[in-house]
């Protein structure tokens, strides 16, 4: 179900569908342990939206639960850059 739901929301991400992938996202943060990727994916929603301040948020908390994550860190650089 889960699995789902994370497969789901990547979709929705590529087709462009931002608010209902961020709400899938949520919930699956809500009801499991801390994942990096849903942070990750969070940010990368954001970077798109050109929401950068939120998406640097979502690539440093991905990068407390895993500091190697490399999308994390590409994407954290990208939300701070002018």
């Amino acid at each position: 179900n889960m699995l789902i739901k994370e497969m789901k929301s990547k979709t929705l991400v590529e087709l462009g569908e931002f608010e209902k992938a961020e709400k899938i996202i949520k919930e699956l943060i809500e009801n499991s342990s801390p994942n990096y990727e849903y942070y990750s994916l969070l940010g990368k929603i954001n970077l798109k939206k050109k929401n950068k301040k939120e998406a640097k948020g979502y690539f440093e908390k991905a990068l407390e639960i895993n500091p190697h994550d490399d999308e994390s860190i590409k994407g954290l650089q990208e939300s701070t850059e002018e």
